[in-house]
């Protein structure tokens, strides 16, 4: 029996930066990819519990990863703060390389939750502890 193909308007890729550090070369490759196999959407997932990978104007501070803040990264002796980012201008040329190749962009910040990183960076950066802010019984 022939099943028919499924027809969707949007076929999406999600790439998570949040966790993991990808260069701008890297992600332009995974966007050739992605483009030659149909697809026509990347998620750019910059934050997450362990960094946020998009460089911030204005909270400089904030930008890069902590592999600390999960059991893979302290069992495999991972560097505690790993400050490697995409910035705003590389995130631009990333847009217009993507929509040459007929894939859109879209950007994604996993907040309320996932704050880990954040609060961890706000707390060495101006001394307060805000995580209680966040927590469910805080």
């Amino acid at each position: 029996m022939n099943t028919p193909a499924i027809r969707v308007s949007e076929r999406i890729f999600l790439l998570d930066c949040g966790r993991k550090y990808f260069t701008p070369t890297w992600i332009k490759k995974l966007i050739n990819e992605i483009s030659a196999i149909g697809y026509n959407t990347i998620n750019i997932h910059f934050a997450d519990l362990m960094g946020i990978r998009l460089e911030s104007k204005r909270y400089p501070w904030l930008a890069g990863g902590d592999h600390t803040l999960c059991s893979f990264g302290r069992a495999h002796g991972m560097p505690e703060n790993n400050e490697k980012y995409l910035t705003q201008d590389e995130m631009r040329d990333i847009v217009v390389y993507a929509k040459a190749k007929g894939i859109d962009v879209i950007p994604s910040l996993d907040t309320p939750g996932h704050m880990t990183y954040a609060i961890k960076k706000y707390k060495n950066h101006c001394g307060r502890d805000i995580g209680a802010s966040y927590h469910k019984n805080g």
